[in-house]
């Protein structure tokens, strides 16, 4: 009798420890929240994200981290967001217990602004300054780009005077060898189409447009830096006209393959030509091409002197030569800053 008993009140205390137990099980995760919903960060700066699992007093606070765009921003196990590239993300903490979630959501802007040097006519081998002269003047100008330390340097054509000399193409290789930044050059009418010792202009040929790829590379080039898309386009071959049909076809394809691309990108347009785009040197349609698919900036020479148009959301920058000019401006290069917001800064910088 006395042994029932024992095992009845052992029977009633077991039951009585169960239920305490459950009364003191674990509670469950109901959500997780970030100290920031929204970052703006600069290229290669990091954030730390803090993640709270709720209710405080939940046992298990295990989250994992994930980014949807690592190529804009990645997270590490602990919440150091590191920003990649220019771009979108959204950063996501999950936890272990229950799968609740919360995001952050990323900005990446390129860091600090892009400067850029303009390098109008350099014009190496103009006899009408004297060839020692140009090679001296082209000369400063490498040296004071390498001052600058600008992103990238933009030639806008009329590298050398003379298309069809071959010294004076590879003297002017020569001095643009030592420059440290990335370069990007466009053809003039002086590399391509000027009759040599005269003013009077050829159509372009084949011939013409390989023996200038042969030196400076391809007649079309682009690039992307700090989340611009730089576009050199062969404006020699839409004037004069009589350009050979398949060069306009294969340089319309390249054309907008680029545009498109930065489009894709949303990347805005800086461009650049020799031949400025008023007075019919450049075809509506281009204008209108490069203008409606995102450019904000023309760069251009051929003018040998300063001038500055405004195309509605398009400026247009045209600038001074290094090798001489008919109107006696002074010579010298030009430094543009742009930041993030595409205002700009255009500064002349004098070559002595």
């Amino acid at each position: 009798m006395k042994m029932k008993r024992f095992f009845n009140w052992l029977i009633i205390f077991m039951l009585c420890v169960a239920l305490f137990l459950a009364c003191k099980k674990e509670p469950s995760v109901t959500g997780v929240t970030l100290n920031k919903g929204a970052l703006l960060l600069e290229t290669d700066s990091t954030e730390i994200l803090i993640a709270t699992v709720h209710p405080e007093n939940v046992f298990n606070k295990n989250v994992t981290w994930t980014s949807d765009n690592p190529a804009v921003a990645t997270v590490t196990d602990h919440g150091l967001v590191t920003a990649v590239g220019k771009g979108n993300a959204t950063i996501t903490v999950m936890t272990q217990d229950g799968n609740k979630t919360a995001t952050c959501s990323i900005i990446v802007s390129p860091s600090g602004p892009l400067c850029i040097v303009q390098w109008s006519d350099p014009q190496v081998g103009w006899n009408w300054v004297g060839y020692e002269a140009t090679i001296t003047q082209a000369q400063r100008a490498v040296q004071l780009i390498n001052e600058i330390a600008p992103d990238v340097l933009l030639i806008t054509g009329d590298m050398v005077h003379f298309p069809d000399n071959d010294a004076h193409i590879n003297k002017f290789l020569e001095i643009i060898a030592p420059v440290k930044a990335p370069i990007i050059v466009t053809p003039g009418n002086h590399d391509i189409v000027t009759v040599p010792g005269s003013e009077v202009y050829r159509p372009v040929t084949v011939e013409g447009l390989q023996r200038y790829r042969s030196f400076f590379g391809n007649d079309f080039q682009t690039m992307e830096c700090k989340g611009y898309t730089i576009i050199s386009a062969n404006s020699t071959l839409w004037y004069p006209e009589g350009a050979p049909p398949e060069e306009i076809s294969r340089h319309d394809k390249m054309l907008n393959e680029a545009l498109q691309n930065a489009q894709n990108k949303n990347q805005p347009i800086i461009a650049m030509t020799h031949y400025p785009p008023l007075f019919n040197t450049v075809p509506e349609k281009y204008f209108k091409l490069l203008t409606e698919s995102g450019a904000f900036l023309w760069l251009s020479g051929h003018w040998h002197s300063s001038y500055r148009h405004e195309f509605g959301t398009c400026t247009l920058l045209v600038g001074e030569s290094t090798s001489a000019n008919e109107t006696c401006c002074p010579l010298g290069i030009r430094v543009l800053t742009i930041y993030p917001d595409k205002s700009f800064d255009w500064d002349f910088i004098p070559l002595y």
